[in-house]
């Protein structure tokens, strides 16, 4: 059980600012709160509305540990508390962007802490970086804490199990998922098929093709929720029948497809170190820089560093149809907005049109036909900005 522990983590109410923590609360008038914080959770429907919420889940949080370190935490604080975590974690990315832009975490304080100094502003940022570091080590080991509890509920149990399987498998701790996922099954959880799913899906990731082929045996094929599942399921076990066949060679086209293959799998750690290691050995190669994009575009979507990335590679040899696609549609996802009104100036436009020129030019030495239509394409891009320029220029004179 300690699988799920990870790093050691302080008390939250001994990380969070001075003023944050109201000792004088109890667990009777916070944890209510919390649920009804985790209810208006259910009614968020876009980002910008999320944010408030969170921070106000944050808070309740620091509540709750202060109250928890002179009270007994029961089964429903600890199932609170770890669904608040789990919530939270749901959107740390965007809360970890938030966390640099001044104005925005400002403007989340006002209705909350309306009488803060400048300097309670600066601790609030560094608590509000320290809390997301720590909310996924937190919920885990308030989740070990719960199932080691006595009289714990079946349902309880085997929701816990699968959400560490689930979670340790999103972190590549494949062994520890499979671990809490066998462990749900020794125990009768009532979630088999789903927990079969999803160790069917761990087992080929670790290239274990006997042991996925174990779990996948028997998953229901007709109801519409598994089909998919299934389908997904199947993809991990080509992927890892090619891993296993590609293991020993060490060519790079085959290093390259093992490390697609580790991408197809969810194994990104493994991909990047492949790449990496290509990339010093061939420094010219772009084919090592295709996949070190890609891994960041599934992972985080992160279109401006793979655009940097490819961008560098321009003069390399072997830039093949993935490298060009890549290249090609990562400016064009920068010139959505330009194109459509946004702000941006005609400057903007026209550089990017120039900047792709030579792009889509070598693109069609690999690839003719692509090559010229994308060629049409600009051709197109810029007569229709020289348009929309000619209207604005003749509306100035209406």
């Amino acid at each position: 059980m300690d699988r799920a522990y990870g790093k050691p983590v302080p008390a939250l109410a001994s990380m969070a600012p001075a003023w944050m923590v109201d000792q004088k609360v109890a667990l009777a008038e916070v944890l209510p709160a919390l649920k009804t914080a985790l209810a208006a959770m259910e009614q968020i429907e876009n980002d910008f509305g999320a944010l408030l919420p969170l921070a106000q889940l944050m808070h309740l949080l620091v509540i709750t540990d202060a109250a928890a370190a002179s009270e007994s935490c029961g089964g429903e604080c600890i199932d609170l508390q770890i669904a608040a975590f789990r919530r939270i974690e749901g959107w740390s990315p965007l809360l970890e962007q938030l966390a640099s832009i001044d104005g925005m975490i400002l403007k989340l304080m006002q209705p909350m802490y309306p009488e803060l100094k400048p300097e309670q502003i600066d601790e609030y940022k560094s608590f509000w970086r320290k809390f997301l570091d720590s909310s996924d080590a937190r919920w885990r080991r308030l989740a070990v804490e719960r199932l080691r509890s006595k009289g714990l509920e079946s349902t309880v149990r085997d929701e816990l199990l699968h959400a560490l399987m689930v979670d340790r498998a999103k972190d590549e701790l494949l062994d520890d998922a499979r671990w809490f996922g066998e462990r749900a099954l020794a125990q009768g959880t009532r979630l088999v098929d789903g927990t079969r799913s999803w160790l069917a899906v761990v087992c080929y990731r670790q290239l274990d093709v006997a042991c996925g082929d174990r779990y996948r045996k028997g998953l229901p094929e007709g109801e519409s929720e598994f089909r998919r599942s299934n389908e997904s399921i199947d993809e991990g076990r080509a992927h890892a029948l090619a891993a296993n066949q590609l293991q020993k060679r060490s060519d790079i086209k085959s290093r390259i497809a093992l490390a697609e293959h580790y991408g197809g799998l969810l194994r990104y750690s493994d991909a990047r170190a492949i790449a990496d290691q290509l990339a010093r050995k061939h420094p010219r190669d772009a084919r090592p820089v295709v996949v070190k994009a890609s891994i960041l575009l599934d992972q985080t979507f992160d279109t401006r560093t793979a655009s940097k990335l490819l961008k560098a590679a321009d003069g390399f040899d072997n830039r093949e149809d993935k490298f060009f696609q890549m290249r090609i549609g990562l400016v064009f996802e920068y010139l959505k907005p330009l194109l459509a009104g946004a702000d941006g100036s005609d400057k903007e436009l026209e550089a990017s049109f120039d900047s792709l020129t030579p792009i889509v030019r070598d693109y069609a030495k690999i690839n003719f036909d692509r090559g010229k239509m994308l060629e049409l394409v600009l051709k197109l891009g810029r007569t229709g900005m020289a348009v929309q320029k000619g209207k604005a220029s003749n509306a100035g004179f209406a």
